[in-house]
């Protein structure tokens, strides 16, 4: 597996960081699913829980890697290595603004990015740009998608710039929309041995975006399945922050509500104890030792967060997108009850739900983790194969 991490502009400007996996030998070959049936350039968006940040899911992505899928995760801004005020959001809805900034740059990407831009070179070597529109034509580009974007809308300021035959115009101008930075840092589009310079011949199927949301991750990919199904395959929650398990008392409440108001951006500590996440020892020490970890959250955070929660679950009769809840049993974090609550409210005609019963909050890092892969695996291999 090869990964390449990169940044893009969230809403506001806000610089956030993100990793690409991918094969290692997939500048040579389209990758396949175990049984076949996913296409080279289906994807899996993970986003993280309140805290952490993408690196700690590098397992997990190893996994759907290994079984034919791309990964793609975001640091969720104030968080990792991503820009704006640690532990802060000041609307929740800037989350979901900062996915479709995001999901915006895979996809305009186009099959270039997926099968050769992303893959870093082997140890050793120097990544190079090549293929590159020059300062005339980017600022040409950029001024294209300008025009072209609609008033009402926003697009990410960047995507990937790579010189490709028989692309539509607004794709070209799209791709080439990408800071001087993240150019100087990109491999060649094809792999030196392609003959020509051309890319070897695939398939070009329809590209495939999947949510994998833990956690604070799983609320916002309900919220973005909530408001934009139609970018979506399909959804993954585990242990979905839609209740939490220790109740807050009205005085903290009402506490929080004024300080949100008022001192918005005041942190105070979030309260997860790190033995809390998996029945695995080793998970929470390295969690504690973790220095991109981050133990507070402000006051408005918390209170656009219980906001979140509180509308979604209003709403998740309107969820038509196929997920998959993927809870654990004894969570000490959110609410069992509150996630199946919401998966039987949930609108979708394609829901599943699984328990599994003494787990702690990570699943995919709890004893359980090959129960729940095979869970996963066997769940996005039938929608793949629709």
């Amino acid at each position: 597996m090869r990964e390449v991490t990169g940044s893009f502009e969230g809403k506001g400007g806000t610089r956030l960081f993100y990793r690409h996996w991918l094969l290692a030998d997939q500048f040579d070959r389209a990758p396949q699913a175990a049984g076949g049936s996913s296409s080279p350039w289906d994807t899996v968006i993970l986003i993280h829980g309140s805290g952490e940040h993408s690196g700690r899911y590098e397992s997990l992505a190893q996994f759907l890697v290994s079984s034919g899928f791309q990964v793609a995760a975001p640091d969720l801004r104030g968080l990792g290595q991503s820009g704006g005020l640690k532990g802060h959001v000041q609307a929740f809805a800037d989350y979901l603004a900062d996915l479709s900034f995001f999901l915006q740059l895979i996809r305009s990407a186009g099959p270039a990015f997926k099968a050769h831009g992303s893959a870093s070179p082997p140890s050793g070597e120097t990544p190079t740009a090549s293929g590159l529109s020059d300062g005339n034509q980017l600022s040409s580009a950029k001024n294209q998608i300008q025009a072209s974007s609609p008033p009402s809308g926003e697009r990410p300021s960047s995507g990937v710039p790579y010189r490709q035959e028989e692309v539509p115009p607004s794709e070209e101008a799209r791709a080439a929309a990408i800071d001087a930075a993240t150019l100087a840092s990109l491999p060649p589009p094809f792999p030196e041995n392609s003959p020509g310079g051309s890319p070897p011949a695939r398939p070009s199927p329809p590209a495939r975006f999947f949510l994998y949301g833990h956690s604070l991750g799983g609320l916002i990919a309900l919220g973005y399945a909530l408001n934009h199904p139609e970018d979506l395959a399909g959804v993954i929650v585990s242990s979905p922050a839609l209740g939490l398990a220790m109740k807050v008392s009205p005085l903290k409440t009402a506490l929080g509500q004024l300080a949100s108001r008022y001192l918005p951006t005041l942190r105070l500590d979030s309260g997860i104890p790190s033995r809390y996440l998996s029945r695995n020892p080793e998970i929470g020490l390295a969690y504690d030792r973790d220095p991109l970890v981050y133990r507070k959250v402000s006051a408005r955070w918390y209170t656009e967060f219980v906001g979140a929660m509180q509308e979604f679950t209003r709403r998740a009769a309107k969820l038509r997108t196929p997920v998959l809840f993927l809870q654990a049993g004894d969570d000490r974090l959110v609410s069992p009850a509150a996630t199946e609550s919401f998966f039987r409210a949930c609108g979708s005609p394609d829901k599943t739900f699984k328990l599994y019963p003494g787990a702690y909050h990570e699943v995919h890092n709890d004893p359980v983790v090959e129960e729940a892969s095979r869970d996963l695996l066997d769940w996005l291999q039938q929608r793949v194969a629709r």
